[in-house]
């Protein structure tokens, strides 16, 4: 995840785990396919991919723009000044 290089259509969705990462990037794609909901719940995973998890490699090759997830702290997401972050912040009492 710390090699990736990021691009100016990025959307980050950065989250601490089980605090909301899947609603948050369903809303996410929702808002991006303009209300119009995936084929398949499968869809979801390879519209907006873990970075951590599957690298770099299903982030390139995802429809675009997409959420990009992570778990990772914000000080180790790739970082660049075009892209965009959401950062979800929760409880950890509520989870």
């Amino acid at each position: 995840a710390v090699f990736y290089s990021t691009l100016p259509d990025d959307i980050f969705l950065v989250t601490y785990p089980k605090c909301g990462t899947t609603w948050t990037g369903q809303i996410l794609l929702l808002l991006l396919q303009k209300g119009e909901p995936l084929k398949k719940p499968s869809d979801l995973h390879a519209n907006a991919p873990f970075l951590e998890f599957t690298g770099a490699k299903a982030s390139e090759n995802m429809p675009r723009p997409g959420p990009i997830k992570s778990h990772l702290p914000f000080h180790l997401a790739p970082w660049s000044k075009d892209s965009k972050y959401i950062y979800v912040a929760r409880n950890p009492k509520d989870c």
